[in-house]
């Protein structure tokens, strides 16, 4: 089969690949003919379709039966009105007749929209109405026809029909679907008029800064995949491929159909029950025996938690993973349990498999690995060019006009029409940030806009801020990605309360169950902070990378501490720190970076250390120093106003050495300094400066109680660079 499409099919190495790799795609070229059909024909009981589910029903299609049946299935479509360039929505989690209805509009030349099953009435409406869907496919699913049922009261006018499967006993208003793919006649093939060049498919994505974007590609898409199957997940021509995936997500176009068929390999469908259960998907593997796979970095994470042996995977040659970032350790430790490597990949619902660990080269672990031939790819700065060896850069597909990829999006469907994805360079974005080696491996840094990859979930904000905003506790909100060790990150909602509403642990389970209900449960947010403001641009756009940058300090910092050999020990200074005090503010100057910086941030104007104590100590004022075994790495003080009018104020410094600044030292010392001033009673008003880069500083203060109340424009200099200072208050 791949000899149709490529001159060639084996390479000497990845350079070979890379320089010589071509693909032939005919004029006229359609996935349900020009495989499935040939296939049928040429090895009609070549198995296609191995499908299981957690109930214990199983089922094999070979490739004669799934053309059979996938052109029974279009006839009956066509029979109720669906026709060429027709928009049908299909919610059929990872059941069987998913593969039988894609090739079926494949044939008629409908353009089919998968959907995930965990969407809402209103995630469903926005899509209908969007793209202006004329019939809806459903499985029988309490959840499913519900939402379908919601949505379809408020939208649906293009709608002219819908069917369900597996629904033996009907339901009114709906279709049966698999009754019609029981009997009935199967004589068409597929609509002559059709080209490679017409639209087959549309992802909708995940939504960062709008509502989700229609993702359409056209005909010669599967082709593209011809490189994620057979080069990089190295699926085999009467193998069987396992990518555990929804068919409402791109992922399940890169690895449950398009490019496994295309290289002779059957696919493993597994439904999973509503909850992905790891020591059930071992039993399958066991069972079932697939040759390669593909799972998210969670999936191999919570396997390797249940147990995972070497002879569970004792079928299984090569293995791979997108979706989600992958950590060095888990490769390490997976390759020790089992011997096998996995492969991460990179790519996007826009395209094919863009850069991958394929299989001429050792896998780095954490690198993507390297560009796929079928892409002219480059990494480049702010001014468009390419960038350095070691340089962050944006991932963009160039020379668009000169060759445009099979596989590669030919738009996004906008209103009425399409709208190219190039820019007037003939150059399209990948908005994912990334370095490259000196050997040019690829290593992923993350999305310049704000996409959350939760487990191998791709998740936007605006869905869940606009829900959030509904609720009449929530007076403005952001939505971010925070770290997370099993999932890679999690959804984290920054909440600015509305007068009359207190945070507390109800609200917040209140919060995260609203979401559940009006969105996808997978968005809901597990971790939700509350702040007096958002911190925005000039423009009144929330700065999000600040809160991300916060919440990856604290996660950090939690990490770090958590592995701290000794807890440092917070206590006032006494004389005979003298000499340790200023030996750690001689280390300090123009290291530090926490709340104002260098030793200037502690002991006031004294010159030597038996000064700065006494300075420090007298009356309110207070000096504090953190030690770890014996040495002082940290030092806080609090300097209140002498005179009557500023008595009831201080001021407080803080300084850590930079080393030890993610063991939770700074949180330690401000919380010390802020109970010895509500005991003594005599304080009203703590005041800090904080640099304005510095969110993590900034979070710390607020979380305290610290609200903003100025600006000093560049207060500090440091490394050469003014920085402005937050100016921060507590009122005791």
């Amino acid at each position: 089969m791949l000899e149709r499409f490529l001159p060639r099919t084996e390479f000497d190495s990845y350079e070979d690949f890379k320089k010589n790799y071509r693909l032939c795609c005919p004029a006229d070229f359609n996935f349900a003919t020009h495989v499935v059909d040939a296939w049928a024909e040429s090895e009609p009981d070549k198995r296609a379709l191995e499908w299981c589910d957690d109930y214990g029903h199983s089922l094999t299609l070979t490739f004669r039966e799934v053309s059979t049946l996938s052109r029974r299935a279009a006839q009956w479509l066509l029979a109720r009105g669906v026709k060429k360039g027709d928009r049908v929505m299909c919610l059929l989690k990872r059941r069987w007749e998913y593969w039988i209805t894609a090739v079926a509009l494949h044939r008629i030349g409908a353009v089919i929209i998968p959907a995930s099953y965990q969407l809402t009435a209103k995630d469903i409406a926005y899509r209908v109405d969007a793209a202006g869907v004329r019939f809806l496919i459903a499985l029988q699913d309490d959840w499913i026809v519900a939402q379908c049922e919601a949505a379809l009261e408020k939208c649906g006018k293009s709608l002219t029909g819908k069917a369900l499967v597996n629904c033996p006993e009907g339901r009114p208003g709906w279709l049966d679907y698999s009754a019609a793919l029981e009997r009935g006649p199967s004589g068409f093939v597929a609509d002559a008029s059709l080209t490679a060049q017409d639209l087959m498919l549309i992802y909708f994505t995940s939504g960062t800064s709008g509502m989700p974007k229609m993702v359409c590609h056209n005909y010669a898409y599967p082709l593209g995949h011809i490189v994620t199957a057979c080069y990089w997940q190295q699926v085999q021509n009467g193998g069987l491929h396992l990518t555990g995936v929804d068919s409402g997500w791109a992922k399940f176009g890169w690895g449950c159909i398009y490019g496994q068929w295309i290289g002779g390999s059957a696919i493993l469908g597994y439904e999973v029950d509503h909850k992905f259960d790891a020591k059930r998907m071992i039993e399958v593997i066991r069972e079932k025996r697939p040759t390669t796979l593909c799972v998210p970095g969670t999936v191999y994470r919570f396997m390797m938690r249940e147990g995972l042996t070497a002879e569970d995977f004792s079928s299984v040659t090569h293995c791979c993973t997108a979706g989600e970032p992958l950590s060095p350790e888990l490769t390490r430790e997976f390759a020790e349990i089992t011997g096998l490597t996995i492969h991460e990949g990179y790519g996007q619902s826009e395209g094919s498999v863009l850069v991958a660990n394929f299989g001429w080269f050792q896998p780095r672990p954490g690198s993507m690995g390297k560009p796929s031939p079928l892409y002219d790819i480059a990494l480049v700065g702010e001014d468009g060019r390419p960038v350095a060896p070691g340089d962050e850069g944006e991932l963009v597909v160039r020379g668009l006009d000169k060759y445009y990829p099979e596989g590669l999006l030919r738009g996004y469907w906008v209103g009425d029409r399409l709208v190219p994805a190039e820019d007037e360079n003939h150059i399209y974005h990948t908005g994912d940030m990334m370095w490259m080696d000196e050997d040019g491996y690829y290593w992923f840094i993350g999305r310049n806009d704000d996409i959350i990859k939760c487990s191998a979930y791709r998740i936007g904000p605006f869905e869940i801020e606009s829900v959030l905003l509904t609720h009449p506790a929530v007076h403005e909100c952001a939505i971010t990605g925070a770290p997370d060790p099993m999932r890679g990150q999690v959804v984290k909602a920054t909440i600015v309360l509305e007068k009359g509403y207190e945070p507390s642990e109800r609200l917040t389970k209140e919060l995260q169950n609203y979401v559940k209900r009006m969105t996808a449960p997978y968005k809901y947010p597990r971790v939700v902070e509350y702040v007096e403001h958002l911190e925005k641009t000039t423009s009144g756009k929330i700065i999000r990378n600040h809160l991300r940058k916060a919440s990856e300090d604290a996660y950090r910092a939690s990490q770090e501490g958590s592995r701290a050999a000794e807890k440092p020990v917070i206590r006032p200074a006494a004389a005979g720190d003298a000499v340790a005090l200023l030996t750690f503010l001689g280390t300090i100057g123009g290291v530090n970076s926490f709340l104002s910086y260098g030793a200037q941030a502690v002991g006031g104007s004294g010159h030597s250390g038996e000064e700065i104590i006494r300075s420090c100590t007298r009356g309110s004022d207070r000096l504090l120093i953190a030690e770890v075994e014996g040495q002082i790495v940290g030092a806080a003080d609090l300097r209140a106003g002498h005179r009557p009018p500023i008595a009831h104020t201080a001021e407080i410094g803080l300084s850590v050495l930079r080393q030890y600044s993610s063991r939770g030292i700074g949180r330690a010392l401000l919380e010390y300094l802020i109970a010895d001033a509500r005991r003594g009673g005599r304080l009203q008003v703590l005041s800090v400066t904080v640099s304005a880069t510095d969110t993590a500083a900034a979070s710390l203060c607020r979380r305290f109680g610290f609200t903003q109340i100025g600006c000093y424009p560049k207060f500090f200099h440091v490394d050469g660079k003014y920085q402005d200072g937050l100016i921060m208050n507590l009122y005791l």
